[in-house]
């Protein structure tokens, strides 16, 4: 998918994590036409379309994304977003502004919350990830282990996206 001059990947773990989060928003359309988008995870999956084809594209480098020194020197090429998510979510992501691509590498789940100094936090768990290997932590291999974006953002969460709070 290529959107505001950005070619955007995604690594296949938050790929398969979205798809799953769609199928069940899917689901909840066709059980409630009328209701479906109050519930949470349609509104959770509004806020993530609005962030991978329309917040970070219009500035991956805006300073709000950067860690600091959260991940370490190691991995400072990360970046994260954390609004419009719930308070304790991050999605992470990595660009190259020469390449002009945007590769999505990874959201938390339920399992790894924001909480300082608690083994299982967000950041905690990202770099386990990032040093055993399941993340790759290079540009490079980033994007060779990447797919194209496919998402097709629908009616299905557009009223929340017109309405999603990024401050």
């Amino acid at each position: 998918m290529n959107t505001k001059g950005w070619n955007l990947l995604w690594l296949p773990i938050l790929q398969k994590r979205i798809t799953k989060l769609e199928a069940r928003v899917t689901n909840l359309q066709a059980k409630n036409p009328k209701t479906f988008q109050d519930h949470r995870d349609s509104i959770f999956l509004a806020k993530l379309y609005h962030i991978l084809t329309d917040l970070v594209p219009t500035n991956p480098d805006n300073p709000g994304f950067k860690i600091g020194n959260m991940l370490g020197n190691k991995y400072s090429i990360f970046r994260r977003v954390k609004k419009p998510l719930p308070s304790r979510d991050r999605m992470f992501f990595v660009f190259s502004s020469q390449l002009k691509q945007i590769i999505y590498v990874w959201l938390n789940d339920k399992k790894s919350i924001r909480k300082a100094g608690d083994f299982n936090d967000v950041y905690k768990v990202f770099v386990r990830k990032l040093e055993s290997g399941t993340i790759p932590h290079t540009f490079e291999k980033l994007a060779s282990d990447s797919t194209d974006l496919n998402i097709a953002v629908e009616e299905v969460c557009s009223e929340q996206s017109n309405s999603i709070d990024t401050q």
